[in-house]
């Protein structure tokens, strides 16, 4: 709904000559095209304190009042635990370590290891973060970029999130294409960067009477921690 502004301006004496409008105050009217439920922008900071986080369920989309921007804070960056917690349940089996590894299936370990990479920030000097980070962002964007597409991503020492989602409108589920970025790290872009098919797990979620579609691609950062183009790694499962 526009928003009407009224703004007054004040008087400007005139001593010269006088003016037909000496004494009056303009009132300038300003139509904004702010949309219906229209928030202010929140720090990540924010909306997780603002945020109702009994009401997030399993398979619930990141709340949208979290951050999309990219930052050396996990939470500022849109992944806060206190969703990882709630959406990627059930939790972990016990044979997950700290670190989302186990003799478990590696899918099995995918709570762990987000939880793990989502507690830590980023450190300002790490550049296989940065530059995985600047990978991820550019796959998104070539990849999704038909469809309206809301994404998160966020790098650090321990790896990395990729989130991305879409909404349809009612009676036509949203088109996901299924493991994109997942397909992609197992090729080229994933090689460069020493990433193995034992690096990554997926956890994927279909709301279709809530009319959206999320993905969350984890990898777990490679011991040798620097991009390399003569990678050896696997490109199939």
């Amino acid at each position: 709904m526009p928003t009407l502004v009224t703004v007054e301006v004040a008087q400007e004496p005139t001593f010269s000559r006088p003016s037909k409008f000496f004494g009056l105050a303009v009132l300038v009217c300003l139509l904004t095209a702010a949309p219906m439920g229209f928030t202010q922008t929140l720090t990540g900071a924010q909306a997780l304190r603002a945020i109702d986080w009994n009401t997030v369920k399993t398979s619930d989309p990141i709340p949208a009042s979290m951050p999309t921007s990219p930052s050396d804070d996990p939470v500022e960056a849109g992944f806060a635990p206190e969703w990882i917690q709630r959406a990627l349940a059930p939790p972990d089996p016990p044979s997950c370590s700290s670190g989302g590894h186990g003799t478990a299936p590696d899918a099995a370990c995918a709570r762990t290891l987000a939880w793990v990479i989502a507690s830590k920030p980023r450190s300002g000097d790490d550049r296989w973060s940065y530059e995985f980070e600047r990978e991820l962002r550019h796959l998104i964007h070539n990849r999704y970029a038909e469809r309206p597409t809301i994404s998160r991503v966020f790098c650090n020492s321990v790896g990395c999130l990729c989130y991305v989602e879409r909404h349809g409108p009612p009676f036509d589920p949203p088109p996901l294409d299924q493991q994109i970025i997942y397909h992609e790290l197992l090729g080229e872009p994933g090689r460069r960067f020493g990433i193995g098919v034992k690096d990554l797990n997926l956890v994927r979620a279909d709301a279709y009477d809530h009319h959206f579609a999320w993905e969350l691609t984890l990898v777990r950062r490679p011991s040798s921690g620097q991009p390399s183009r003569n990678s050896t790694a696997a490109t199939s499962p």
